[in-house]
């Protein structure tokens, strides 16, 4: 299953810094955590819930040219 997952967040990854998508990547990380987290994420106040989508967004916004292509997934996950 993680393996799995892996997979997918490499791609959607490559994806996006390949061809500079991040719409993609940032609905793909708002989609991950509403559907992994939903009872803690829903317990934050709105303000919160997009505090931290905002930081998650800058993170992978600032890191995204360092996704190594050699090593794929690795480099970051």
């Amino acid at each position: 299953m993680f393996d799995k997952k892996r997979s997918k967040w490499c791609e959607i990854i490559e994806k996006a810094r390949d061809n500079n998508d991040l719409d993609s990547l940032f609905k793909s990380v708002k989609n991950d955590i509403y559907r992994l987290a939903p009872s803690t994420f829903s317990l934050l106040d709105p303000a919160d819930q997009e505090d931290l989508l905002q930081e998650i967004y800058i993170a992978l916004f600032k890191n995204i040219n360092s996704f190594d292509a050699d090593l794929g997934c690795r480099s970051w996950l």
